[in-house]
């Protein structure tokens, strides 16, 4: 897993957070009965799943960033690299707090001999603070 990108330390109820993870394809297990996303809330070092991907202020969107050829004998194989965007659009009913995005999937990996293993993987966001104050513009 690559580092999370999230934007700011800092977000406000009524706005989103926005984090882009390395990922595998989500064809590589359908996740049924589990989750590609939770949204943690942090009391201390303990932290507590309050959104999935079941929820409708989340949103799990993945792409191909890159599909190469790379030239291997006997046969060039297909190496594509992906990444999942995951927002969280904050409620303004939110409890203000530290909290974490954590991604989970699977990735696909074939050695040199053409064996393909599918692996499980959980990357996390910096954990960040949600207050309920509005943002203030200086005009």
């Amino acid at each position: 897993m690559l580092p999370d990108k999230i934007e700011s330390l800092i977000q406000y109820s009524g706005e989103s957070a926005v984090v882009k993870f390395q990922s595998g394809n989500p064809r590589n297990n359908l996740m049924i009965g589990q989750t590609y996303l939770t949204v943690e809330k942090w009391t201390g070092e303990t932290s507590k799943t309050v959104r999935t991907d079941a929820d409708w202020d989340t949103i799990f969107d993945w792409n191909v960033t890159d599909s190469s050829i790379v030239p291997l004998p006997p046969l060039p194989i297909r190496a594509a690299e992906s990444e999942a965007t995951i927002t969280w659009n904050i409620p303004e009913s939110v409890e203000p707090g530290t909290y974490s995005i954590v991604h989970n999937g699977y990735a696909k990996t074939k050695s040199l001999s053409g064996v393909t293993s599918i692996t499980p993987y959980t990357g996390s966001s910096k954990k960040f603070q949600v207050t309920q104050a509005s943002r203030q513009f200086a005009g």
